[in-house]
Parts: C-alpha cells; sequence; structure tokens
C-alpha cells in the first residue's frame, strides 16, 4: 500500500514540506498532492543543486586543490592530509548517529532512489549508483513522490545534505533581515485584513524574497521599502560590518560616496540600516544584459 491510498484528492490536505499560511497553519497542498507547487518546485531546484555541489566536492577533498580550505597551522603532529569534514560526505559508509552528523550523500540518495523504485515496481539498478544517477530517477518521480506521506521526510533530509554540502565547500551565504512582511492578508479567526507581519531575510545575491508564511513575493528594488516598516533601525560601522559581511573601510568610503545621514553624534555616529543596503545593492546588482 503506498501513501495515496489513504488520500483523499477531495479533502484539503497540509504541505508537508514546511510551508504555513498567515495564521500559522499549515499552508494547503495542492488538491490530490502532500505539497503545494512552490515547495515541490524547491525540492526539485534542491535535488539538482546537490549533483552541482558534489561534482565540487573531490576539488575540496584536500587543502590546496579548491574550495575554500585554507592553509592550516604549521606544527609537526601527523595529521591528515585531506579534509576530513568533506571525506565523509562523499563515504558511503558514512551513518548519522545524532542530529547535526554528516550524512554519506550518495547513501542517503541511493536509500529513497531504491525504495521509489521498489514501491513503483521497477527492476531495481543495475551497476553503481552515482549522485546524478539517483537525482535523476527522483526528479523523474517528483510528480508521484509529492502524493506520498513520507515526502516530508525526504525534504528533510534532502535540506540536510544541501547544508553540509555547502557548508563543507564555504558556500554557505548569509542572511541579513529585512523586514516584516507588510502584505495585507486575511485573519482566519476574526475575517478582518491585518498585516502578515512575518520576519523576511534575504540572501544578499538574490533577487527575490519570499515570504514563508503569505507566500507574498517581493523584489529586490523595494528591499527599502521593507525594511522602512522597522523605522528607522541604526548601526555603527562595526555591527554594519558584520551584518553585510563587509570591510568598515568600504563602508566608510560608502558613506562620503553615497551621502548617508548620521544619526548618531559626532562621537558615535550611527547610521540606517536601509542606506547601508541601498549602497550594497547599487554596488552588487547584476550587471543589465547587454
Amino acid at each position: 500500500m503506498t501513501g495515496t491510498d489513504d488520500l483523499d484528492i477531495y479533502a484539503p490536505t497540509p504541505c508537508l514540506l514546511g510551508c504555513v499560511a498567515p495564521g500559522g497553519e499549515p499552508f494547503p497542498a495542492q488538491h490530490g498532492y502532500r505539497t503545494c507547487d512552490l515547495c515541490a518546485d524547491r525540492l526539485r531546484a534542491t535535488l539538482t543543486e546537490l549533483v552541482e555541489l558534489y561534482a565540487l566536492v573531490d576539488d575540496a577533498v584536500v587543502p590546496g586543490r579548491g574550495g575554500s580550505a585554507a592553509r592550516g597551522a604549521p606544527g609537526h603532529g601527523s595529521r591528515s592530509p585531506a579534509r576530513d569534514s568533506v571525506i565523509v560526505l562523499t563515504d558511503p559508509r558514512t551513518h548519522a548517529v545524532e542530529d547535526g552528523d554528516p550524512h554519506s550523500v550518495l547513501a542517503v540518495l541511493s536509500s529513497w532512489a531504491d525504495n521509489v523504485r521498489s514501491d513503483t515496481g521497477q527492476d531495481p539498478r543495475t551497476g553503481a549508483a552515482t549522485v546524478s544517477g539517483e537525482v535523476a530517477l527522483l526528479v523523474r518521480w517528483m510528480d508521484w513522490m509529492t502524493r506520498q506521506y513520507w515526502i516530508g521526510d525526504l525534504g528533510q533530509e534532502v535540506d540536510e545534505l544541501a547544508h553540509q554540502l555547502r557548508a563543507a565547500l564555504g558556500l554557505q551565504e548569509r542572511t541579513i533581515p529585512v523586514g516584516p512582511c507588510p502584505n495585507r492578508v486575511t485573519d482566519p479567526d476574526t475575517g478582518r485584513t491585518v498585516t502578515c507581519g512575518a520576519p523576511l531575510r534575504a540572501r544578499l545575491s538574490v533577487e527575490r524574497i519570499r515570504c514563508r508564511r503569505c507566500r507574498a513575493s517581493w523584489p529586490r528594488e523595494r528591499w527599502d521599502e521593507l525594511g522602512g516598516e522597522l523605522g528607522v533601525p541604526v548601526s555603527d560601522f562595526a555591527s554594519l560590518s558584520a551584518w553585510l559581511a563587509t570591510p568598515t573601510g568600504t563602508l566608510r568610503r560608502w558613506r562620503h560616496e553615497d551621502r548617508w545621514a548620521n544619526h548618531g553624534t559626532k562621537a558615535r555616529p550611527v547610521f540606517a540600516r536601509t542606506d547601508a543596503l541601498a549602497s550594497w545593492r547599487r554596488r552588487h546588482a547584476p550587471a543589465a544584459p547587454v
């Protein structure tokens, strides 16, 4: 019996991939499925990203071959020349015992792919498993998988694999708070129109923020507007430097070039985060197509 046998295609079903509606309850899945379309698309994109990230692992195993490996401290102790944190992700023998432990990327994907083959009546895989091959099968059966009761577990493990690969490769990207979501939504309890208010965070390289609560989408050009919902939050150069991962010297130059207003004193100047973010955006916006 598969997970679709007890799924009423006419009854509202919560999305099992973690998104929530404005009132805090799970966001409804598409009829006949156990996920909403946006979460299904995100899962498909993350699976595809795993193939790209895994292809970079070999260059990151030994320091100096690539990735983000840094030169270690000098010493005479006996130590492996390889980066063990990366090796465990590629070793099929890796077994996570506690939350946060690394997983073998290939072992996890092969386990899910084998389950799909078995449940859908396919022949067992022949030959050696590969990350790209197992991901291709999972993506090909995405429509069927998003109807299964275990899709939430798959989504969680795929997210963990992506997180661990990005961290091992030095590709984890910080997020910054942009402001509360100002979208107007209907309160399910009172029927009144209220402000969503969910905290919005964004990676500095993205062009659009999507609110996980109400699903509203905010393009980069409206980030200043979102920040304005906070009033005028201010920070000194040190805090701005940590927030935007930008040297204080660069921020001082931006201040003069872009004429930030000082909201503090001459002895302790502080500046609006919206001004700092606007300066960052002007200098990091993608080039217009030629």
